[in-house]
């Protein structure tokens, strides 16, 4: 799998994100009821901040991960398209299988919305399996002209010290 090259200090915070993904997760905490009769638990989550710097949070970056899929499985390229870091903070997104988006193909931030719409029109369709750190993830995907395998497995990179967060990398 190729992938664009990034430089200095991107290069460096990139590498610390990826390395993050899947070493740092949330927490569930389950503590019993303090009146002692009751004997039900409470489930709490702890959101855990990544400390990459990229401002993000386990939580956060889930959601981001959550609505790219959704908005991709709707064929609404605007809605991916935002999802998206503006130059220069924005690297790549890159794609394997038909229509692929690779080296600097994936470079190119002006063609997200023709892939979109161009995978939309192939029935293309990802399923989350699983999302860990900034960002690691598992989908499953289909598409007319595409032979499913069982799991992909992806990085990227989210941003969130702005708001709106926004991918600055994506990879499978």
């Amino acid at each position: 799998m190729s992938r664009a090259r990034l430089s200095g200090g991107a290069a460096a915070a990139a590498a610390a994100a990826l390395l993050a993904a899947g070493i740092v997760a949330g927490t569930l905490e389950a503590a019993p009821t303090r009146n002692g009769q009751d004997t039900t638990t409470t489930t709490t989550t702890t959101t855990t901040v990544l400390h990459d710097g990229s401002g993000c949070t386990t939580e956060g970056v889930a959601a981001l991960v959550r609505a790219l899929i959704k908005a991709f499985n709707a064929g609404n390229a605007g809605a991916v398209d935002r999802l998206f870091a503006s130059k220069p903070a924005f690297k790549w997104f890159a794609m394997g299988g038909p229509d692929g988006r690779r080296g600097k193909d994936a470079e190119k931030r002006s063609t997200i919305r023709a892939y979109v719409r161009k995978r939309h029109r192939h029935h293309d369709r990802w399923t989350l399996v699983k999302v860990q750190g900034n960002v690691g993830f598992f989908i499953r995907r289909r598409a007319d002209d595409y032979h499913p395998r069982n799991v992909i497995h992806g990085k990227g990179m989210a941003i969130c010290r702005h708001k709106p967060s926004r991918f600055i990398v994506w990879s499978t």
